[in-house]
């Protein structure tokens, strides 16, 4: 079903010449903070949920120290190493990873009397992720790509008028508040930005890839995939034992 999405995005790319970077703002600034608004309020916060933050947290700052090692040795410049070590600590998991999950998790073997019981908390658990991964994005990419000559004030500024910079305080606070904001008049228009993220996701997928060419790989991009789909997965391994 996933790639139903993706092919009709990459036709719509090719046949309509789409801008990526038009849905990708409109996913950064309006969808990706209504999902971790509303799947966030709506989870049960445990300790489960605490160690896959904290999991998270250790395996991107890992990930991007191997980046950031690997880019010295290399000796790349100020803006590959940038590139280097953002492929490391990031993956899709907003554009292919939380549909992968809503559609895993709404199958069998996860259904209970044809209830996909675990679906709500394995969304939970990846909107963490995710809203994680933005965090460093925003906060941490922003800074490291910051224009040649742009001050610390300027990036600063930039970095602060990111919605997903106030979404999870936002939720702590309605969590904290005792009011049930799901009948609050606007709840309708975080839930509909929800539900879209999934779908505009999977085609924007499809409009960057119908943007891309494929050209002769480089030893950095092979060395960056190795990496990436080998070291990183290993970490991963080792970090899950180690939060048990």
């Amino acid at each position: 079903p996933m790639f139903v999405l993706i092919i009709g995005g990459y036709i719509l790319g090719k046949l309509k010449n789409m801008d990526a970077k038009t849905l990708s703002s409109v996913m950064i600034n309006v969808l990706i903070p209504g999902n971790i608004i509303v799947r966030l309020y709506k989870a049960d916060f445990d300790m489960s949920l605490l160690k896959t933050f904290f999991f998270a947290l250790v395996f991107i700052i890992v990930c991007g120290l191997i980046g950031l090692i690997i880019s010295k040795l290399r000796r790349f410049s100020k803006s590959m190493t940038a590139v280097f070590v953002e492929s490391q600590m990031f993956y899709n998991s907003g554009n292919f990873g939380l549909p992968l999950i809503i559609l895993v998790f709404s199958c069998a073997p996860f259904l209970v009397n044809g209830e996909a019981v675990y679906l709500d908390y394995a969304v939970a658990a990846q909107t963490v992720v995710m809203s994680l991964q933005s965090l460093f994005t925003a906060a941490g990419c922003y800074s490291f790509n910051g224009k040649e000559g742009e001050t610390f004030k300027t990036t600063l500024k930039r970095v602060m008028s990111l919605p997903i910079i106030y979404s999870i305080p936002l939720v702590f606070i309605m969590k904290a508040i005792p009011y049930d904001f799901t009948t609050f008049f606007l709840w309708p228009s975080a839930e509909f930005a929800c539900d879209a993220l999934v779908a505009v996701s999977l085609v924007a997928v499809g409009v960057q890839f119908s943007h891309s060419k494929l050209k002769n790989f480089k030893p950095d991009s092979i060395l960056s995939n190795l990496t990436r789909l080998v070291i990183c997965p290993i970490i991963a391994f080792f970090l899950l034992k180690l939060f048990g």
